[in-house]
Formats: C-alpha cells, structure tokens, sequence
C-alpha cells in the first residue's frame, strides 16, 4: 500500500508531459523498495561497512560458481548426506552403541513439563480474546465452516471444541492442561499427562486458524511425541503413578529420532537461506538487520545491536551457518555428538537472549541436549539401570516398533526437506499422501526459519478516534508502538496477536480487494470498534476505554531502534518514520464494518465492504 502512496505523490508532483510521467510509472516496486532501504541506512550511521558487500549480495561471500559444483549440484550432495548421515546414526544408536540415555530421557519429561506449563499458561491470558465467543476468530465459526468439507472431523480436524466451544469449556481446557503438565513436571503418571497435554493444546491448534499457525506450535507437539516415544518400552511407566528413575527402558530409535528432529530444525533453516539467495544472508550482513526488525525483540536485543561493530555481526552470521549446516553433522557421530550438542545449544541460547520466540529455543536446545549420554551426569548422579528385566521381552517388542516409526519419521521427512530443495527434488506421491494423513496431528512437520532476512521494520499502528479529527493510538503489550517504550523481554511467552501483527504487513501487501484488509485483520478492527472486552483483553490499553470509538484508522511506520546518544537526548527507544496509510479508515454501520474512502470523509461517504 506504501507503493500506491508514492505513486500518487509522483503523479501530482511532476508535470503533465507524458512521457515523464510514463518513465515515473515504471519505476519499479523494487527500486522504491531500495531507495527507502538506503535511506534507512543513512539515517543510522551504521553498517557502514556492509554497503559494498550488499551490493554483490549471493555472490559476495557465498560463491559457488563452479560448473561441476555449481550451487544445484552443491544442495543435491548436502542433501543426500544429511539423509546418508541420519541412516548411519540410526543404524549405530539402535545396533552398534552401547551408551545409555536413561538420565537425559528422564530430564527430557520433566523438561516437556515446564515446556507445556508456559504454553498453557500463555494461552490462558489470551485464548477467549483470540478465539472465543467474543474473540476475533471464534471457534464456533471455524468449526461451522469445517463441517461442509469432505473429511473426518476427529481425525483430520482433531479437537475437543467439536463437543463444546463456549467460552467455559474452553476455559476448562487450559486449566486441565496446566494440571497435566505440573502432573507431568512431579512424575505423576507422567506418559498419560504427556498425551493429555499433547490433545489438549491440538485442541486449540485445529482451530486457531492465522493465530496457531506457527513452526513453533508444530514443534512442541513433535517433540511431546518423540519424549513419548522415548518411554514407550516401559509399561510401568503408563500404569505406576509416581515411577522411579530405575524403571525407565531406553529406546536408542526414539533417542536418534530427538537427533534427527534437533539435525531438521537447524539444518533445514540454513539450507534455505542459502537456496532463498537472499543479499542479506548470502553477504553476511543478516545480523545488521536481524536485532531490530524480528518480530519481538527485546531490550537486550539493543543492547546486542550496538555493542557489537559490523565486522563482528558478519563473522557472528558466518559462524551462524556453521553451526546450523554443518555442526548438526556432529549429532550421528558418538566422538562428536557432545560437541554438536553444546554447539546448537549455545546457539538456541543465544537466539532465545536476544529475541522472543516463545518456547521455540527451549524446544530445540531440548532435542539437541538429547545427545548427552549418562556418562556425562556420572559425575554427580550415580549410574542408573533399568530393574524391569521382567518386562525384557515386552520392552524388545516395543523397541522393533520404535525402530519401525524411526524408520517412517525418515521416509516421511523427505517431504519436508523436499520442500526446503525448492524443486532439486521431489518426493515420491505415496510417501506425500502419508504426509499429508497425519499433518492434523503435526506429527512430521516443515521447519525452516527466516529464509529471506527482512530489512525493514513495518509496523501497523491503530489509532481511534470519535470525530474523525482527533486520533489517539491503541497500545499493544509488546509490540512496538509508543518510540519510548523500551520492548520488553518475555522468553517463553507468546502473544499471539503481537506476533501476527508483525506478518500483517507482509499478508496484505499486493493482496487487496477494493482496498479491504484480510479477514482476521477486519475480525480485529471490528472487535476494537464495539469495543468487545474479549478483544481489549489482548491490547494494554484503548483510547476510550471501554467506550465504542467511532472511526479507526491503520497507518504504516517505519521503525528502528534509535542511536544510543539521541536516545539519551529524546529517551526514545524507537526511531519512526510515517510511510503513509495502510488501508482505509473503518466504521460501523449497524452491526457491519464500512470503509471510508477518503481520510477526511463524512459517514455519509462510507462504502460497505463485501
């Protein structure tokens, strides 16, 4: 919508003669783009240094241009090896190791508790005002619309809300998941509280549309599978209300499917950003970028961005893709593992400092801790293993049948990394049909994050209004709004709304339809404007408190953080810049949201959306 602002401000400002104007129509969308990008640049005074290597962008640090190495033939022979590599480490954890995970496996539980404790507790604070009655996608009408598909409702479209979707039941949900998974945390009866937290947060996902539509979500619940998984052999573990340590039964298939998991999620993402050829990762200059246009920063990530100079953020990107390329190598090799382990973890820890991922970090520094054996805790935990010999023959089965789902993880996960080749390969339709049967379950799911770096910070800022001249802005908790409110720093929640709020300008930019925003976008401004306490619930604070504004109106800001020495002077955290509206102003007439043409129109020129 920027780009329609800037080709109307040209066609007023220059003269009538056509060709001028013609040579001023064509001018592309990405050179504006361009020109605002050096703009920013020069307002900041920094990245100086990384000018030059942006403008040679893929074939600045990453050169592959050798004819029998070309690019092409350079991902099909990391790609086979990623696949070759995880063979070898199934075959050697389930036929050749010796090593013991009984601790690690034992830690992994309490650790999925605390993971599914936070996750919860996040959805208490915000599931009625996202999709409740009053919420801005309520359940009832995504489950009315999923009643007219071709399908299973409990398996393709898994959930509880299919018997009950009222504000209460749900409600009842998340407080049955808080049980579960301090159930979990205590090792009271731990496999069953894991498959009820498990069902229970699938629940929410099968219907929280645009707002549950993150990688984050799908790891949590590949990974309560594999921790499941993991003690799967033990019988005792599904009957015994508080087991014990000792009555833990390994399953090396399960602890390899934790390195494989761990192996995706890293490798998968750098793999992508060198296929997506984007400038700012191919130069190494992504982290110039990175700290203040991701889509939660914290304070710390600043602090991150200033202390260190623009030589230092591009070997700390370089050192990026070795750690997510080729350090997860290191996991199906016993005299590596430890070090690819501690690698990935410091990784994830220093992503989760600097930014707010929710429980994401934690996940994966989880499966990548997977590959610490006991000898490791020998030093101050006593050797552990397992008394249940009685169930040797049980437990053995169990094994071959964990070794089998190894085996379908493998086959499966060639559809996603398939995906991630963006054509270099292409899986075979029956394994795609498999995929595809369980995706309502996210059992094997597509990871890959940040392929392109964004390099521009566009924020939506909401502002209302009861006479349409004078506007005063809504105030999200998290996301950037006021320039002086410092981002706050909040590891393991994730407010769903601040986080779709950063995609919005990328969902509707060349999307529109007689100027209409997307439908959960309107869902939003229509539950501001009857002000719904639902909705208001999810916002720090409204212009008019709990009063009905009249008009709402959406404008488009470029932001970045701002310069440490005008931060003392103003005390802003935020240096903006207006780019201009980003979709008509909104109002209600009756019970349906119109949109006004012109920004200084009186009501009786509202046009009613479709």
């Amino acid at each position: 919508h920027d780009t329609v602002t800037l080709s109307s401000d040209t066609k007023t400002m220059t003269s009538p003669n056509a060709d001028a104007k013609k040579e001023e129509k064509n001018v592309s969308e990405e050179e504006r783009l361009k020109i605002l990008t050096e703009t920013l640049k020069k307002r900041r005074k920094l990245a100086t240094k990384s000018e030059n290597l942006d403008s040679e962008g893929w074939k600045g640090i990453f050169k592959l241009g050798d004819p029998l190495f070309g690019r092409e033939n350079m991902f099909k022979i990391i790609i086979i090896a990623a696949f070759i590599c995880g063979f070898y480490g199934l075959i050697n954890a389930t036929c050749l190791s010796d090593k013991n995970y009984l601790i690690v496996s034992w830690l992994l539980l309490r650790a999925m508790g605390i993971v599914w404790l936070i996750s919860f507790v996040s959805l208490a604070v915000q599931i009625i005002g996202l999709i409740g009655k009053d919420g801005i996608l309520p359940a009832s009408s995504t489950l009315e619309s999923l009643k007219g598909e071709d399908a299973i409702p409990f398996w393709d479209y898994p959930t509880l809300l299919w018997w009950r979707h009222d504000d209460k039941f749900m409600k009842i949900l998340y407080c049955a998941g808080i049980g579960c998974s301090l159930g979990l945390v205590f090792n009271v009866f731990p496999l069953i509280n894991l498959a009820l937290c498990y069902y229970l947060f699938l629940s929410f996902r099968t219907v929280g549309r645009e707002f549950f539509a993150l990688q984050f979500d799908s790891l949590v619940m590949e990974t309560s599978v594999l921790v499941f998984m993991l003690h799967l052999p033990s019988p005792i573990m599904l009957i015994h209300p508080f087991p014990s340590l000792t009555d833990h039964i390994q399953s090396n298939a399960a602890i390899w499917a934790c390195w494989w998991l761990a192996f995706r999620l890293n490798f998968c993402s750098g793999i992508l950003k060198l296929r997506t050829r984007d400038k700012a990762w191919g130069s190494c200059t992504a982290l110039l970028y990175h700290f203040w246009s991701q889509p939660m920063p914290s304070w710390i990530s600043a602090y991150a961005f200033f202390v260190g100079s623009d030589n230092f953020h591009i070997a700390s990107c370089f050192l990026h893709f070795i750690i997510e390329i080729l350090v997860p190598f290191g996991l199906f090799f016993d005299f590596t593992r430890f070090y690819a382990a501690m690698g990935l973890a410091s990784l994830q820890i220093g992503i989760a400092a600097t930014g707010n991922y929710g429980t994401f970090n934690w996940l994966t520094l989880i499966v990548s801790l997977a590959g610490l054996d006991d000898s490791y805790f020998s030093s101050f935990l006593p050797t552990i293993e397992s008394g249940w010999t009685f169930y040797a023959i049980q437990a053995t089965f169990i094994k071959g049948i964990c070794l089998l789902l190894a085996f379908g993880i493998m086959a499966l996960t060639t559809v996603p990394m398939c995906q991630i080749s963006r054509g270099i390969f292409t899986p075979h339709h029956t394994i795609v049909k498999y995929w595809k049967m369980f995706q309502g379950w996210s059992l094997v799911n597509y990871y890959a994050l940040f392929g392109t770096m964004t390099t521009t910070r566009h924020e939506v800022i909401l502002e209302a209004s009861m006479d349409g001249e004078n506007w005063v802005p809504y105030e999200f908790k998290y996301k950037p709004g006021d320039p002086k409110k410092a981002p706050s720093f909040v590891t393991g929640h994730l407010p769903r709304l601040d986080w779709r709020m950063w995609f919005l300008p990328f969902d509707l930019r060349g999307r529109y339809e007689n100027d209409a925003p997307s439908a959960w976008y309107l869902m939003v401004l229509y539950g501001l404007l009857t002000a719904s306490p639902s909705v208001l619930s999810l916002i720090e604070s409204a212009p008019f408190g709990k009063e009905k504004p009249t008009y709402i109106r959406s404008d488009l800001w470029d932001y970045h953080f701002e310069v440490p020495d005008e931060k003392k002077k103003t005390g802003k955290f935020w240096n903006r810049k207006y780019l201009g509206s980003f979709c008509p102003i909104v109002t209600l007439k009756g019970d349906r949201i119109a949109l006004i043409e012109d920004p200084r129109a009186r009501p009786e020129a509202v046009v009613e959306a479709e």
